[in-house]
């Protein structure tokens, strides 16, 4: 896919978009924090469509193309730590540009009874810098990346490699205090997961409202156990 992602999407204003980023100066700054989430996934994942009739309207809907990284010495996926660019679009029905381009470097701390802990350093990139990576006439190292001069900081040597790429579509819902992410997630040999995942520090809360949602709408969670970039590696061909 690329450059462009090929999903239907509903726009949103600039404003909605700096709030989701959950700093103002998304473009520009340079972000470290302690990622706390509740993940729940639907049994059945054609459920999707009834969940989403049974909550409010969306705030926005996006698409996401998640490109993961690791190194030729394999210390990253020893350590638990994940590095993703991540392309991402809104607007119309049909062929949408990619609006914004996130570098995230993460180390899973701790994962229970579906709450995962994660210390999370994102920061954005410049596109036409990002597109020269994708085309590969730069590398990562090209980028002059605080979050990627770190994990050189700390050891890590090897050369970057390309892992794959996984597609996920979200949909951003704002209930009883809560901001819902609601995710479909297409994986490279067509498997399709559909999850829930509440960032909060209110993990009770959010664990009560999904399962009133459930009871009440008929509706069959489960408790994930694993992340995104977990199950993409699953999902990895074995040569």
């Amino acid at each position: 896919m690329g450059w462009l992602i090929r999903e239907g999407l509903h726009a949103v204003n600039q404003r909605d978009r700096e709030a989701n980023w959950g700093y103002r100066c998304a473009r520009t700054c340079y972000k470290e924090a302690v990622e706390i989430e509740l993940k729940w996934g639907l049994t059945h994942p054609q459920d999707l469509v009834r969940l989403l009739a049974a909550l409010p309207e969306p705030r926005r809907i996006i698409v996401q193309q998640n490109h993961y990284f690791t190194d030729t010495d394999g210390q990253l996926h020893e350590a638990r730590t994940m590095v993703r660019i991540r392309e991402e679009a809104q607007g119309g029905a049909g062929c949408a540009t990619v609006e914004d381009v996130l570098l995230t470097v993460k180390r899973r701390t701790r994962v229970a009874e579906g709450v995962f802990e994660a210390e999370e350093t994102e920061e954005p990139l410049d596109g036409a810098l990002w597109r020269d990576v994708l085309f590969e006439r730069k590398t990562l190292d090209d980028l002059e990346s605080p979050a990627l001069r770190g994990l050189r900081d700390s050891g890590f040597a090897g050369k970057w490699v390309p892992e794959g790429v996984l597609t996920n579509k979200r949909h951003v819902i704002d209930l009883e205090g809560f901001v819902l992410e609601v995710d479909r997630t297409l994986f490279d040999d067509g498997h399709v997961d559909v999850e829930v995942e509440v960032e909060t520090d209110n993990i009770d809360g959010a664990r009560s409202l999904l399962e009133r949602i459930g009871t009440e709408h008929g509706i069959d969670f489960y408790v994930q156990q694993s992340g995104k970039y977990s199950r993409f590696l699953k999902r990895l061909p074995r040569i």
